[in-house]
């Protein structure tokens, strides 16, 4: 009985009935069996010592993990096996907006390609090319999909390594201004806040600036998670629209759902001040008086904002509805986030403590706060300066600071004397 090969380096044999020497070297596994798939190449009698030398080279290569083998998935067949197999972590809407980027962006570019040929230098180019048209943001989000996409097949041994690491992030790019406005000052929110006094838009509005929660938390809130006589709410929930793609991606279905919150942190008590409290009262007493009138027609979820029957508000309504609200009222218009985004950057600006703010918003780490608005926060910088120039020169006047804007002072045509310093008049 002859010795048998190590497990993992195949055999390498004389086959009678095709009088040649076989190498049958496993590779991997079968996507749809789970059976071992093997790499086989035959050799002349004559060809013998040449293929055991090939043998050894291939088992090497798949020690290494410099071959693999088994079918040859496409980059999209892998890809919508990633999406629904392993994203148990993500949430749909998250799945649904990675398979709505990679449909219009990637799969018309490498989708038939098999996963196995594409390299690096190929990613670049795609990479590079879109960004000529697409936004350093989009093209870096785009990025960061493709890297969970390939590192999985990594683990999975479909790919010997990940190409998209040693792909350069995009940088922003010369002229390319930002799509992102500053929050409202101190003084633009004291004045929308007071606009409709006792609306469900002002109520709303009040409440992200109050609170600084999130669209889809203050759109999924109950009247179970507020207590009104103590002034606190509970944010369990979070509302949201996500869309469901055919097989075959020729129709589409948009529809809401409830979800868990963003993070597990950012399921929280937030205690609301009186004020606050008012537009969540009359919506509380308006509803009531309605549902009796309505009766069975009346959904019962319970919804603090809800459409006249008691069914959810879907976002891009209430979208609309906010849009319409700011340019009746002529105010500068901020997207429904930048509420919480005027929430903190009020707070850190006003030098509130951070940890407090961290707790607010939900974040797991105040480095997390920081990192997301502390930097975004031109008094800072400025009060910075105006600290340093008043430590230079102690007998001079520090320039003053408004609503977060430095207030420009023209100097003066004299202002310019031999040996001496500038002067502002």
């Amino acid at each position: 009985m002859g010795k048998r090969n190590p497990k993992g380096t195949g055999t390498f044999y004389w086959n009678e009935k095709r009088q040649r020497f076989i190498s049958e070297v496993p590779t991997g596994l079968k996507l749809k069996s789970g059976a071992t798939h093997y790499k086989t190449k035959s050799f002349k009698a004559s060809q013998k010592r040449q293929g055991e030398i090939y043998h050894r080279d291939m088992v090497h290569k798949v020690d290494k993990g410099e071959f693999i083998g088994g079918p040859r998935i496409t980059f999209k067949q892998w890809t919508m096996k990633y999406l629904e197999f392993f994203t148990g972590d993500l949430k749909l809407t998250t799945v649904n907006q990675y398979r709505g980027k990679l449909e219009t962006h990637v799969f018309p570019k490498i989708g038939r390609m098999p996963l196995v040929d594409i390299n690096s230098i190929f990613l670049q180019e795609l990479l590079t090319n879109m960004h000529r048209t697409q936004a350093t943001k989009s093209v870096d989000s785009i990025r960061g999909i493709l890297s969970s996409i390939f590192s999985e097949a990594e683990r999975q041994g479909l790919v010997s390594s990940n190409p998209v690491k040693k792909t350069k992030p995009p940088k922003r790019k010369f002229g390319e201004k930002s799509k992102k406005q500053p929050p409202w000052s101190l003084e633009e929110a004291r004045y929308v806040v007071g606009l409709e006094w006792g609306t469900d838009m002002n109520a709303f509005i009040c409440l992200g600036l109050c609170t600084g929660m999130r669209k889809g938390e203050m759109l999924g809130l109950q009247w179970g998670d507020v207590d009104l006589d103590a002034g606190t709410i509970y944010i369990q929930r979070t509302l949201c629209s996500t869309t469901e793609r055919s097989l075959d991606g020729s129709t589409t279905k948009s529809y809401l759902v409830f979800n868990t919150p963003k993070t597990v942190d950012s399921e929280r008590f937030l205690q609301i001040q009186p004020d606050a409290l008012v537009g969540l009262r009359t919506i509380k007493a308006f509803q009531e008086i309605v549902q009796k009138e309505k009766g069975r027609e009346w959904n019962p979820l319970g919804l603090v904002f809800c459409e006249p029957d008691g069914r959810p508000i879907n976002p891009s309504t209430q979208l609309s509805r906010y849009k319409r609200f700011l340019k009746k009222h002529n105010v500068r218009f901020i997207t429904i986030h930048d509420l919480r985004h005027t929430f903190a950057e009020i707070l850190v600006a006003d030098e509130a403590h951070m940890h407090q703010v961290q707790q607010a918003l939900g974040h797991r780490e105040p480095e997390t706060t920081k990192s997301q608005y502390a930097r975004d926060i031109p008094v800072l910088g400025q009060q910075a300066t105006a600290h340093m120039a008043k430590l230079l020169f102690p007998e001079s006047q520090v320039t003053p600071l408004v609503a977060g804007k430095v207030v420009k002072k023209t100097p003066n045509k004299k202002s310019f004397k031999a040996g001496g310093r500038r002067s502002y008049g």
